[in-house]
C-alpha cells in the first residue's frame, strides 16, 4: 500500500517537474536537440554499464536489468528537466520532457512491485508505457532527434 502511495506521488512530482517554469533555460532547437541526445547517449552508456556488472539469472535478472533502464532514465530526466524550447519546438520538447517523466515513474512503479512481481507489473503497465513510447517517438521525430526514443 505504501508504494503504491509513493509510486503516484512521485507520478504527481514528476508532472510537477514539468509544469514548473522557474529556473528552466531557454535553447534553440539546435541546442536542445544537441543536449538531448547528449543525454540519451550517456544514458545508454550508463545502462550498459549496470547491464555488464550484473550477471543474474531469472527474476533477478530481470530486476537487474529495470534497475539499468531507471539509471539511464534518471540520467535523462536530470539532464533535461531545466531546459525549455522556443519557437516551433517549444510544444514537442514539452510533450517529449513531460513523457520521459512519466515514463520514469511508470518505471519506478513496476520496480516497486519486487522482483518476484515485476513480470505481473509490466502487463498491467504495457498500454500505458505503450502510450508514453509513441508519444517520445512522435515528439523526438518532430524535433528532428536521434537515437532517444
Amino acid at each position: 500500500m505504501h508504494r503504491k502511495v509513493a509510486a503516484a506521488l512521485l507520478a504527481v512530482l514528476a508532472l510537477g517537474v514539468t509544469s514548473c517554469g522557474s529556473g528552466d533555460k531557454t535553447l534553440s532547437r539546435a541546442e536542445l536537440v544537441r543536449q538531448v541526445e547528449v543525454a540519451c547517449r550517456e544514458a545508454q552508456r550508463s545502462v550498459q554499464r549496470q547491464q555488464s556488472a550484473s550477471r543474474s539469472a531469472g527474476g533477478e535478472a530481470t530486476a537487474r536489468f529495470l534497475d539499468a533502464v531507471l539509471s539511464g532514465q534518471r540520467v535523462i530526466v536530470a539532464r533535461i528537466k531545466h531546459y525549455d524550447a522556443s519557437g516551433e519546438a517549444k510544444t514537442d520538447f514539452a510533450t517529449f520532457k513531460q513523457a520521459v517523466q512519466q515514463r520514469l515513474a511508470l518505471f519506478e512503479r513496476v520496480r516497486a512491485a519486487g522482483s518476484g512481481r515485476i513480470p505481473a507489473a509490466i502487463r498491467a503497465v504495457q498500454r500505458e508505457a505503450e502510450a508514453l513510447a509513441l508519444r517520445i517517438q512522435d515528439s523526438t521525430t518532430r524535433l528532428g532527434i536521434q537515437g532517444c526514443s
